[in-house]
């Protein structure tokens, strides 16, 4: 009687723990889809390339605008979000535009305002690119 409940608590943790982690992994690959739409619906990869590896921007304002800040000519690397020590720090980042140090992106870096869960996605989609 005793083998039979000790099998019996053996085969609900083989069933019940892969389901958890299935289940887990399942949230975790619907961020990170959610995460890639962000990205391609915010024209992410129009600067930073289609693999998110940075690279030159062959664009540059009309003659005679007066910009707000300074304009970058190049499109860092962003696969993998390499600038940010921590998801917490590429949130922040996300959500309010400032950088770690404090500083903001160069133009033409659009200020974004994501909220929590799309951030977070992104950060997950972004972090999980090949790079």
């Amino acid at each position: 009687m005793r083998r039979l409940g000790l099998l019996a608590v053996l085969l609900s943790v083989l069933l019940v723990v892969p389901l958890a982690f299935s289940q887990r992994a399942t949230a975790q690959d619907a961020s990170s889809a959610h995460g890639k739409y962000l990205v391609a619906l915010a024209g992410c990869g129009d600067c930073h390339g289609e693999k998110l590896q940075g690279g030159p921007l062959f664009f540059q304002p009309a003659k005679g605008v007066k910009l707000p800040g300074p304009w970058a000519s190049k499109a860092p690397k962003i696969a993998g979000f390499p600038m940010f020590k921590t998801d917490a720090q590429a949130v922040t980042f996300l959500k309010t535009g400032v950088m770690p140090d404090g500083s903001h992106p160069r133009i033409p870096m659009p200020d974004f305002r994501f909220n929590d869960a799309d951030a977070k996605a992104v950060v997950a989609y972004i972090r999980a690119f090949p790079h």
